[in-house]
């Protein structure tokens, strides 16, 4: 292979880089920012959870022992 053609695959593949890179940052720059995805609420009843937990461990007539308590937390 001779020195002018070794150039000329050099060149067109220095081309080719060149444009991709070219099109890969104007996608970046001109891109859409991700917009981003708000989480679905899910309505867990924290007020009642904490009141069955209250009634099971710390009521005056609970439904468990303080062992028990203890055992679990």
């Amino acid at each position: 292979m001779s020195s002018s053609s070794s150039d000329e695959v050099d060149e067109t593949l220095e081309e080719m880089v060149d444009q991709v890179v070219d099109n890969y940052i104007d996608s970046v720059i001109h891109g859409h920012p991700n917009k981003s995805k708000r989480r679905a609420y899910i309505e867990r009843a924290r007020e009642q959870g904490h009141n069955h937990l209250w009634n099971d461990y710390f009521n005056d007539n609970p439904t468990y022992p303080p062992e028990m308590f203890r055992r679990r937390f």
